[in-house]
């Protein structure tokens, strides 16, 4: 996952992308307080090294990658997906209209879920 992580910040510098700073531990725990879900452990990676791109930004791919304020804001609008977790947006496909999710849940996770959601159509793929 790290790796992953260097090549997307590698490949946004080489886009002039500008992103968030990744969010501190202390941070991430407070939003996981505050939704009452933890995320996955490899979106925890996620959010502590890239806090999403800035606002207005998006990659060649069409892709805008939101921060913590707007994840913070789509979870007053999601539904459950079961009982004890939910899928939340976290980046979007400018145009082609598509929301990327990954399932947070109660308890704590190593990996979630990730779903597609086009238009009003949701197709589920497992990470």
């Amino acid at each position: 996952m790290q790796n992953l992580l260097k090549q997307l910040q590698y490949k946004w510098r080489l886009e002039e992308i500008l992103f968030q700073k990744g969010l501190s531990n202390e941070n991430i725990a407070l939003l996981e307080n505050d939704l009452g879900y933890f995320f996955p452990q490899e979106f925890v990676l996620y959010l502590e090294t890239i806090n999403g791109m800035k606002e207005g930004e998006a990659d060649q791919d069409l892709f805008y990658f939101w921060g913590s304020e707007l994840i913070e804001k789509e979870f007053k609008i999601v539904k459950p997906a079961a009982p004890d977790s939910i899928f939340l947006g976290f980046a979007d496909r400018i145009v082609i209209d598509s929301i990327y999710m990954i399932e947070v849940s109660k308890t704590r996770q190593t990996s979630g879920r990730i779903a597609v959601q086009k238009k009003n159509t949701k197709i589920m793929k497992t990470h």
